[in-house]
């Protein structure tokens, strides 16, 4: 791929450059060329160098989009798992787990199971237990070291 460059009036070359000029050239050549000539080679030599660059950075880019080509190849560890709604049972045992009450774990259940597992801004559900931790654990929902269910009051009957 070949870059055009437009000739201008003027152009500025650093010692360096000339340096590297002179060694790409014959310097006798270089010497007894007039201005014009040596403007043609500058154009030339400026040219060229902007095409090894270019491609180069064309390599570079197959290179970079050859290692993306293989880091998106399909594996079991990077594809999405798909979210599986829990059951009921499974969310009051988590409730339970976390001190939390069965009643609030059965509201939880009923909430997003209504909503197809969907939040309240209609975005599905990737964990669960996430949002109980961020939505339904709160103080109210905490059992207070009291037993889940009621246990009946013992009798003491007279000996």
């Amino acid at each position: 791929m070949g870059v055009l460059l437009q000739k201008s009036e003027h152009i500025n070359i650093s010692d360096i450059q000339l340096s590297e000029l002179k060694n790409q050239f014959n310097y006798e050549m270089f010497t007894s060329c007039s201005n014009d000539e040596i403007k043609d080679l500058v154009y030339q030599w400026v040219d060229h160098v902007v095409n090894q660059m270019v491609n180069q950075t064309d390599n570079n880019i197959e290179d970079v989009n050859a290692n993306e080509d293989v880091n998106n190849v399909s594996t079991p560890d990077n594809q999405k798992k798909k979210f599986i709604p829990p059951t009921l049972q499974e969310v009051k045992e988590y409730f339970s787990e976390k001190g939390y009450s069965q009643e609030s774990a059965q509201k939880a259940f009923e909430y997003y199971a209504e909503a197809d597992w969907k939040d309240s801004y209609g975005k599905k559900v990737i964990s669960w237990k996430q949002k109980m931790i961020a939505n339904w654990f709160n103080p109210e929902n905490k059992l207070n070291g009291k037993p889940q269910h009621k246990q009946p009051d013992l009798i003491d009957w007279p000996s």
